[in-house]
């Protein structure tokens, strides 16, 4: 969902940069090292704390790396402000790919793990079960955000009145409960088509924004149907897709 800091976890620990890591939302799983030592970064905002087997507590901090070591375990506790955090460890994890990649669709049930997530008490394993040369890295993500998500005219932008443009541009909108991967319902001012609110279905891309007849906007996502058939006000630039996945 975030191609910016998927891609950061997998350089901080030096692997191909699209090698699969884990993506969690809001929370993320307590992980035990049951053999050997790995080297692993969490990217995110995200409140983590790491539990060593001498009882000692460290609490983590993203973006950089650490050395994990046999018994020692990961307490991925919530993201703060955001929705996605991404855990990578050296040489990557041992999973398969399906149609070349890593990813898995959950609702149809297709990529690894048998399209699944995984479940409290499974076996993960890794590729590289000991460190032999552990180098510490680290980057200062926070600071070099821009906040503004940046946007570009939709294909049926004047199917809108000029008064739903303005409070498109304008107004404050919700991110609602029903966003998923699919994509993001917002909830805020109606926007007034004035011309049809159903078209022929056309290719969609990510990031467009769709408007149904109820006039609230839909952010479309990772993992959005290929067609549709609702009018796209605007799109998010490429380049802010990240930022607008976080919110």
């Amino acid at each position: 969902m975030d191609q910016r800091i998927f891609t950061l976890s997998n350089a901080l620990v030096s692997n191909d940069l699209n090698e699969g890591v884990i993506e969690f939302a809001h929370q993320g799983p307590l992980l035990k090292l049951k053999n050997g030592s790995t080297n692993f970064v969490i990217t995110g905002n995200v409140i983590f704390n790491i539990l060593r087997k001498n009882s000692v507590i460290e609490e983590g901090k993203c973006f950089q790396n650490y050395l994990l070591e046999h018994e020692d375990q990961i307490d991925i506790i919530t993201t703060k402000n955001s929705v996605f955090g991404y855990l990578a460890v050296e040489g990557g994890f041992q999973i398969k790919k399906v149609w070349d990649s890593y990813s898995v669709n959950t609702k149809a049930k297709v990529g690894p793990n048998n399209g699944e997530k995984f479940s409290s008490g499974e076996k993960i394993y890794i590729k590289k079960s000991k460190v032999k040369n552990f180098i510490k890295k680290k980057i200062n993500y926070e600071k070099s955000l821009d906040k503004n998500i940046k946007i570009i005219k939709g294909t049926n932008f004047d199917y809108f009145s000029e008064e739903a443009k303005n409070k498109f541009f304008k107004e404050e909108f919700l991110v609602t409960n029903l966003s998923d991967r699919m994509g993001m319902r917002l909830e805020g001012p109606k926007l007034n088509n004035i011309v049809n609110t159903n078209i022929k279905s056309e290719g969609l891309v990510k990031g467009v924004v769709q408007v149904p007849a109820d006039g609230n906007p839909i952010i479309l996502f990772s993992d959005h149907g290929s067609i549709g058939g609702y009018p796209k006000i605007a799109v998010v630039i490429t380049a802010d897709h990240d930022k607008t996945a976080q919110l």
